[in-house]
């Protein structure tokens, strides 16, 4: 394997190669910049503002799902968690917190089987609200879910 290739632990040269990846015919550069600050606003700001919303909806007293079916709401907690679970392999994956995809994904799915344990927790203090541990059973398998499409979306050519 190739000096900083995937996987070879070395995280300076990750950065390095996203820097490499800037395409500027194709206003890339920007978008792929290495501070700080730009990996923020494009990899942990969309998680934050995400799980933001998570918790905003779970304080709604009395939400229902916007369909009316038996354990409609199982499919709305693996959907919301999918997206979250996508979001935080994005995020620890692009910012090369970890050396390899794999350990990101990993650590995208701990944290967000702790955020839904959380969302769950939280729940328990809303007025008509129920926390159930089918609840979250269903966002622990979104975020997997969210891990696969992840995966696939990462493997794509290009990228």
């Amino acid at each position: 394997m190739a000096p900083g290739a995937r996987g070879s632990g070395n995280l300076r040269s990750r950065a390095a190669q996203r820097q490499g990846e800037c395409r500027p015919a194709e206003g890339e550069c920007l978008a792929r910049s290495a501070s700080p600050f730009s990996q923020f606003l494009r990899y942990w700001l969309p998680v934050l503002l995400f799980v933001a919303l998570i918790f905003g909806l779970s304080s709604v007293a009395n939400l229902a799902p916007p369909v009316r079916w038996d354990n409609a709401d199982k499919l709305a907690h693996l959907g919301e968690y999918a997206a979250l679970g996508f979001l935080l392999a994005r995020a620890y994956d692009g910012t090369g917190i970890l050396p390899s995809r794999f350990a990101c994904i990993l650590l995208a799915v701990v944290t967000g089987f702790v955020t839904g344990m959380l969302d769950e927790l939280w729940q328990v203090h809303v007025p008509g609200r129920v926390s159930s541990h089918l609840d979250f059973l269903a966002d622990a398998g979104g975020v997997v879910i969210g891990q696969f499409f992840y995966a696939l979306w990462a493997r794509r050519p290009g990228r």
